[in-house]
């Protein structure tokens, strides 16, 4: 300013050194303008708003680009510090006052925090504070001068991927299924809770312990021969024996997709159905169709006399059961998934 300018001028006592003195305060003044225009460039250019507290006037110089944040005109705002804090969102003051506080201190190098500020048009808009303190001779604080920088977008991104992720863990740990991942040695990463009601153990117990340690000892081969399997292809699924925490067997259906190498996941995810039920009606079947078969020899081998008898029964039951077998035939033929081959393979 002018008042500084004459300070950093010299005393001349004669005209032609006065000459040389407004020549010299010309030129000083030009300088001067110049530097203003360089730093007024910066401050312009930036894409961080920058602010200057002056702690002991309670004043705050904001540059354009801080105030642009917030949609507001150059002319708009007041320089007083007071109007910091009506800007703030009322969930934020005490953290952020926190901060500062601590800085003004001496207790933080730096002065920093996330807030949301409100926009003119009354919305709020998250920034990231960062400044540093001057103090006097007496450790007293005299003057702030930091930056703000936009992080509206940013800190929304990360709302709607909190929210993505709360939403997949809900689908996990709400699944009908058991799903499991674990590294290419079998050991677990992830149980969800359906382990609890499937086979009894907790979720947080099973971690960083292999998934064949349950494996029933008969299907333990082709467990293994299973998971070297996945490793080579990206889907392969097993039907084995399960330990219950009670000591009884569970059948799981289980379904491994490789996905070792993608970043978020980083293992092989398992997902698993109890087929218990449906393997122990498939052994009633076949035990039933076994002492059907024995029942029907020791009834023809009682009983000759009653051939006759026998071939027309015999022609009675073949007729519906050529039937069904001939429809099975033809059942064989249309499109299936797994479950219903493997039923019609028993029929």
């Amino acid at each position: 300013d002018t008042l500084s300018l004459h300070e950093a001028l010299p005393s001349w006592s004669n005209t032609g050194s006065q000459s040389g003195c407004a020549r010299d305060e010309s030129g000083l003044r030009q300088r001067l303008h110049d530097e203003e225009l360089r730093w007024q460039l910066v401050l312009d250019a930036n894409n961080d708003g920058i602010f200057d507290w002056d702690i002991q006037r309670s004043t705050t110089f904001r540059s354009r680009r801080w105030k642009e944040m917030l949609g507001y005109a150059p002319g708009e705002l007041s320089e007083t510090q007071d109007l910091w804090k009506e800007l703030i969102h009322p969930d934020d003051l005490q953290s952020v006052q926190e901060k500062l506080e601590a800085h003004l201190r001496k207790e933080t190098e730096y002065y920093s925090a996330e807030y949301r500020l409100r926009a003119k048009d009354g919305s709020y808009r998250w920034i990231l504070d960062r400044g540093r303190a001057r103090w006097d001779e007496k450790c007293r604080p005299i003057r702030l001068v930091g930056s703000h920088t936009d992080i509206d977008r940013l800190k929304k991104t990360e709302e709607e991927l909190r929210k993505s992720q709360e939403f997949l863990a809900a689908v996990v740990q709400n699944s009908n299924e058991l799903i499991t991942i674990v590294d290419a040695r079998g050991i677990v990463l992830f149980h969800n809770n359906l382990i609890e009601s499937m086979l009894g153990y907790k979720p947080e117990d099973r971690v960083g312990k292999s998934v064949l340690d349950l494996v029933y000892p008969e299907d333990l081969p082709v467990a293994v021969a299973t998971m070297a399997d996945i490793l080579t292809k990206p889907v392969s699924s097993v039907t084995v024996r399960f330990r219950h925490a009670d000591g009884t067997l569970r059948y799981l259906e289980a379904l491994g997709t490789n996905l070792i190498d993608n970043p978020s996941v980083k293992g092989i995810v398992i997902h698993s159905r109890d087929v218990t039920a449906a393997k122990e009606a498939e052994g009633k079947l076949l035990r039933q169709s076994e002492e059907l078969a024995k029942a029907k020899e020791q009834a023809e081998a009682a009983d000759r006399a009653k051939t006759e008898f026998l071939a027309m029964m015999s022609h009675e039951i073949r007729t519906p059961m050529n039937g069904v077998i001939g429809m099975t035939n033809l059942l064989e033929d249309t499109p299936l998934d797994a479950r219903q081959r493997e039923f019609l393979a028993t029929i």
